[in-house]
């Protein structure tokens, strides 16, 4: 691994390298301004060279792979898949897209998680639900699912010693602590609760 205090990416060569240099990092170095501004004016010519970035708003690489996986078992050449980690966040993809589209597209639990399948003309609309929900499937379970292997930890078990702990830290009850796949999951659950609630 890259020592960054030694070597720090601040050249123009470094465009593009994941920060800190790992595999599932969720940064990726853009040294000038001008490739911020790129950045931001989605100029594919900067965008084209990242090997990470921030994950609501990058598929990284591994994630990426793993939509081409389902897509050639599941989809037709005028279609495009995206996996979410459950049922339940790729259903709401599918109604968001259906709401800005117009179009319908469907879901199919795949490999133990579930993949929906909607028109390549979707993507862009697709693309804005991963980004704003953060409900996208993560780098680590994406590479379990393309090894085919288990994490170390059984997903409930993990949850249920985290919530623990969590409760332990604040002096709460575990049946009062909630855990999410990112903030922006957390936010998007409690704006779908005020809605619900007319609030």
């Amino acid at each position: 691994m890259l020592n960054l205090i030694k070597y720090p990416l601040c050249r123009e060569e470094d465009l593009g390298r994941p920060i800190p240099d790992m595999i599932h990092a969720t940064s990726v170095c853009m040294p000038l301004w001008q490739h911020n501004v790129a950045y931001e004016e989605l100029d594919e010519s900067i965008t084209k060279t990242f090997k990470s970035g921030y994950p609501r708003f990058f598929y990284h690489p591994i994630v990426r792979k793993l939509f081409n996986e389902a897509e050639k078992e599941l989809a037709s050449d005028q279609e495009c898949c995206l996996v979410f980690p459950n049922s339940q966040s790729a259903q709401r993809c599918l109604d968001y897209i259906e709401k800005i589209t117009s179009q319908k597209g469907s879901k199919q639990v795949w490999r133990d998680v579930c993949a929906i399948v909607v028109p390549k003309a979707c993507a862009v609309a697709a693309k804005a639900y991963w980004q704003h929900a953060g409900e996208g499937i993560c780098s680590r379970q994406s590479l379990h699912i393309l090894k085919d292997s288990k994490p170390d930890y059984p997903h409930e078990e993990a949850l249920a010693v985290l919530k623990i702990r969590l409760a332990e830290q604040v002096g709460e009850l575990v049946e009062n602590v909630y855990i999410f796949p990112s903030g922006m999951a957390a936010i998007a659950a409690a704006q779908r609760m005020l809605i619900k609630r007319n609030r």
